[in-house]
This record gives structure tokens, sequence and C-alpha cells, in this order.
């Protein structure tokens, strides 16, 4: 690796812990409440597609970001199941982690690579109720830490000696949907904080229901 390839790689896993340890703060103040069932799937796509990497570039830092990432989601999901009071458990729920376990199946029987695009369609579909929890308060997530990521991926890619559809997809895959995800919680606050939003929920609250 060359100067730049390895600044990058720092910089990718310096910047995700900027943004994750306030988020962890977060959520022990009470001010974010991360959805536990999401947090699991996301450990093991993310468990997933860091042992691709590690595959393809085991002998380089680029795998430092992803490895923290990893170690990360790991330990905010425990977070999530032993911290949060009460955990509802949907449906989709259990489909989301029901298929991210064939996910592991899938990669531990044809290969990692092979899994890459499960991870992905998996992954949008786990994303569906931590945007729902978005729309309905989008003060339980932050914003700041979804950005953050987002600027990590962009530097875990620039610190890859070389680019593969395996070692690349997935992961500009979640910078693209990080970016929408940050989007929208700022669009959603802005339209839950407008007096004319706040004007609709009480009448639609408290006059329709009597």
């Amino acid at each position: 690796m060359n100067n730049y390839q390895i600044f990058f790689a720092i910089l990718g896993a310096v910047l995700y812990l900027i943004g994750f340890v306030p988020y962890v703060y977060h959520i022990f103040h009470g001010r974010v409440v991360p959805h536990a069932f999401s947090w699991s799937v996301w450990a093991i796509l993310w468990g997933i597609n860091t042992y691709i990497l590690i595959g393809s570039e085991w002998w380089s830092l680029s795998i430092v970001s992803p490895v923290v990432r990893s170690v990360a989601l790991v330990i905010g999901s425990i977070i999530a199941w032993f911290y949060i009071s009460r955990v509802h458990i949907s449906r989709l729920d259990i489909i989301a982690i029901v298929l991210a376990g064939i996910c592991l199946i899938v990669a531990y029987i044809y290969g990692a690579h092979s899994a890459i695009i499960p991870t992905i369609l998996v992954d949008i579909l786990v994303l569906i109720p931590t945007l729902r929890k978005i729309h309905d308060n989008p003060d339980s997530e932050d914003a700041f830490a979804w950005i953050l990521v987002v600027f990590s991926q962009a530097a875990t890619l620039l610190s890859l000696p070389t680019h593969t559809l395996e070692n690349s997809l997935f992961w500009a895959y979640v910078m693209v949907m990080n970016w929408l995800v940050a989007i929208y919680i700022l669009m959603r606050r802005r339209t839950v904080q407008s007096w004319s939003y706040k004007i609709t929920h009480i009448y639609k609250k408290y006059i329709l229901r009597n």
C-alpha cells in the first residue's frame, strides 16, 4: 500500500468510530432507539462482506475499517437487545433474520462471493423497520452517524489497492443507501417540526378519534 491508501484506510476507521461512539452515547441517554433485529442482521451481513474483503485484501490496512464496523455492529446488537426495555418483534424481523442466516449458509457452502447480491437484498429488506421508525420519530436516529458512515465507506473504497465486483459492490451500495437514509432523517425532522404537520397530527390524534 502507498501512503495515501494507508491514510484512507485509517481515516475510514476513525470516521466510523466518530459516528458510532456518540450514537451509543445517545442510546444510553434515551435519545436514539436502535432496532435490535436490524442491528443483528446488519452484524451478520457485514461479517460476510468483511470476510470477503479479508479474503482479497488480507495483507493490507484496507480491512481495518470493515473489521471495526463489524465489531461495532455486534456491540450495537448486544446493546439493543439488553438495554432497550421492550423489543418489538414483527413478522418482517423474523423473515429478515432467517434470510440473513441463509446468506451465511450460502457464503459457507458456495463461497462468500456468491452471497454478495443476497446480502444486498436482505439489507434492503431489513431497512424497512428502521425507515418506519424514522417516519414515526425521526429523532430516534442520528443522521450524523449515518452521514459519517458514507464518508467512512468512501475512504475504505479509496484505500483498496484494486477494485473488483466482489470487494467493492456491497460497500458502494451501503455508501449510497446510508446517504439516502441520512437525507430522509433530515427531511422528516423538517416536516415534523413544521407547524402544519403539528396541527394536522393533533387534529388526527385528538379530534378525529373523538
